[in-house]
């Protein structure tokens, strides 16, 4: 019988008032515990707030889960009407990259197991999209072989209507070799190229596309002040209303070769969790018009000091055309940025509804924890309109036996915790979730989820590898574990992390690259056929811009064909460490085929237009106050 001592961060009242728990469940709670950030000698009434595990997750783990912890394996597995097909294809298409890590055994440096970042763009508008991989480096001067790690580029092209990537990074004059984390991707300087900022632990960089196929670095002179600290994700947008691109830099941990810990987790050394060190204050970097910029983040209302977040997403909440921003946090509460407070009474609020500054309402929100008020563990957002209602909704992916949060969206910026009764809490458990992105893999026109798992205390406390996830959406926002059809990828074990979604080869569904540690990066192809006539006309897809390059987030789309109406949310951000494709794609499955595709655009400058399209089947270029473009007869 396995014995619970109270300093793994529970009193010997909490565990005596719990429901019986096998033995084994006993040994994997009391790493929980310990992940954030408690030890074995200090005592369990002294640990501070953020340290105490969900109140929720306990509950979970003894009732109702099953056999949900006793493997990397899903409690719930059901097999769809429509097959999944995702083939795995990096080398075959030219990929060839591998995260380092610098993971040297029995030292437990914690930067070297949260993985590296991943990032799609046109970075020579050619058409086509190419990859970003931010590679890892030597972390600690004099520990470890010394090599020269650099971030890679990869660029697309079509060979005879197949996709390949070619490694371009030294013609491209990139040459990155610092410890890469998150990537955004935005033309910042509204010259019509793509840019590139790196997040990274230490130096961040800011990568100027010259349009010529090269890059050159100009952080020092555009970022002043940027210092060298642990920065995660990140993401562009006109942050100020003034129309530049202005860029958020969520900051994770001050982590350093002077103050980094060993934990021991049931008597075996392990990795640290967030409760042994500080958060650091996010950066929010405003446009200057100049190609400089101006860290305003403490001026414009985003003081938050100890955020220790991992994960950002930009997109209007409410509707008012506005977009928030949304920070996950690391076992401390999440972040929920809106320039319009609907809590507050009127007078109170007018200050905020100026556009140019900005008011914390995760507690008010009902987002910034869990349904018990409990922080949770925030590692990555997925966000969409899950349940059909119009309005988008957060998806969190969470640490192992604590449950992924799916937070409802009840207007007014009013959430509710709705992981239980959409079946969210229960697929859950069993993993520890980093990456993850809501899409249509069915074209049935209700978003699906992926996720990509990886445990993080070490690899002395299985289970470390686990199991990637797609999670089938009913139709009404509840969901279950598919990913036993969905191809060998999804049944193989990876400690997974960023994942970045792109319809890379222009068929009209996601593909993903994933990156790993210990493993090389994956390219999955989607080959899903979702109708009898090839999937060829049932799907939209969206390519929305500004004719003078200002940044549409918090803009959207109502595309309605047949009965259905669905809401396209213009976003920044999400996942984990990533950049997606910014273009939209909407599911017809159902729909008949003479009805017709009716889009209403409504934009964040107030403005609405209405089209009728006259073809599915292939992308549209939506631009304020123009005719749709048909991009399929464009040449490349």
């Amino acid at each position: 019988m396995i014995r619970f001592v109270a300093p793994c961060g529970v009193t010997t009242r909490n565990l005596k008032s719990m429901p019986p728990v096998r033995n084994r469940s006993g040994l994997l709670l009391c790493s929980i515990l310990l992940w954030v950030g408690c030890d074995q000698s200090k005592p369990a009434d002294d640990l501070p707030k953020e340290n105490r595990p969900s109140a929720s997750s306990l509950r979970d783990l003894g009732v109702g889960s099953g056999n949900a912890t006793e493997s990397a394996g899903s409690p719930t597995v059901a097999r769809p009407a429509i097959i999944p097909v995702f083939e795995e294809v990096a080398e075959a298409s030219g990929i060839r990259f591998q995260f380092d890590a610098d993971i040297i055994p029995k030292r437990y440096y914690l930067p070297e197991i949260m993985g590296g970042g991943v990032g799609w763009l046109d970075y020579d508008l050619d058409g086509v999209l190419d990859l970003y991989a931010a590679d890892g480096a030597r972390l600690l001067e004099g520990q470890g072989p010394e090599r020269e790690s650099l971030d890679r580029l990869f660029r697309g092209r079509r060979v005879d209507g197949s996709s390949r990537f070619d490694d371009v990074t030294v013609g491209a004059a990139i040459r990155e070799p610092n410890y890469g984390q998150g990537i955004a991707v935005g033309d910042y300087d509204a010259d019509g190229f793509p840019d590139l900022f790196v997040a990274n632990f230490g130096r961040n960089t800011l990568w100027r596309n010259q349009g010529d196929g090269s890059f050159v670095e100009v952080t020092t002179e555009a970022l002043p002040g940027s210092g060298a600290i642990w920065s995660s994700s990140c993401l562009w947008t006109d942050v100020d209303g003034d129309g530049h691109l202005d860029l958020y830099v969520v900051n994770y941990l001050d982590v350093n070769p002077t103050n980094y810990r060993v934990c021991q987790y049931n008597g075996r050394d392990g990795y640290c969790g967030p409760g042994s060190y500080v958060g650091l204050q996010d950066e929010v970097w405003i446009n200057r018009g100049d190609g400089t910029f101006e860290n305003r983040a403490i001026e414009l209302g985003f003081e938050k000091g100890n955020g220790k977040g991992l994960a950002i997403v930009s997109l209007d909440l409410d509707q008012d055309g506005r977009a928030e921003i949304y920070v996950a946090n690391d076992m401390v509460a999440n972040f929920l940025f809106s320039t319009r407070n609907p809590f507050a009474s009127e007078s109170a609020s007018a200050g905020s509804d100026s556009g140019t500054t900005y008011v914390e309402l995760g507690t008010l929100s009902g987002t910034a924890a869990g349904e018990t008020g409990q922080p949770e563990a925030s590692m990555g957002i997925a966000s969409g309109d899950f349940d059909g209602d119009g309005w988008p909704e957060l998806f969190l992916t969470h640490y192992h036996s604590h449950k992924n949060t799916l937070y409802r969206n009840r207007r007014g910026l009013l959430f509710t915790d709705d992981s239980k009764v959409t079946g969210i809490a229960r697929i859950s458990l069993p993993f520890l979730g980093f990456g993850t992105v809501a899409f249509d893999y069915d074209r049935d026109r209700d978003l699906d989820l992926m996720v990509t798992n990886g445990h993080v205390l070490g690899p002395d406390h299985p289970p470390e590898l686990m199991r990637p996830q797609l999670l089938l959406n009913d139709g009404r926002g509840n969901y279950s574990d598919i990913s036993d059809s969905a191809g060998s990828y999804f049944a193989g074990e990876y400690l997974g992390r960023s994942l970045a979604s792109a319809d890379y080869d222009d068929d009209g569904d996601l593909d993903f690259a994933v990156s790993h540690i210990h493993r090389p990066m994956a390219l999955l192809r989607n080959g899903t056929a979702t109708n009898a006539e090839g999937g060829a006309t049932d799907w939209v897809g969206f390519d929305v811009r500004s004719p003078d390059r200002r940044s549409l987030v918090g803009s959207r789309l109502e595309v309605r064909c047949g009965s259905t109406t669905q809401v396209l949310y213009v976003a920044a951000g999400g996942s984990y460490l990533a950049s997606p494709d910014p273009r939209l794609l909407a599911g017809l499955g159902g729909a008949p085929a003479e009805a017709p595709v009716e889009v209403t655009a409504f934009w964040n400058d107030g403005r609405q237009e209405r089209w009728i399209l006259s073809a599915r089947g292939r992308y549209w270029r939506l631009e304020p106050g123009a005719e749709p473009v048909d991009l399929s007869v464009l040449p490349r």
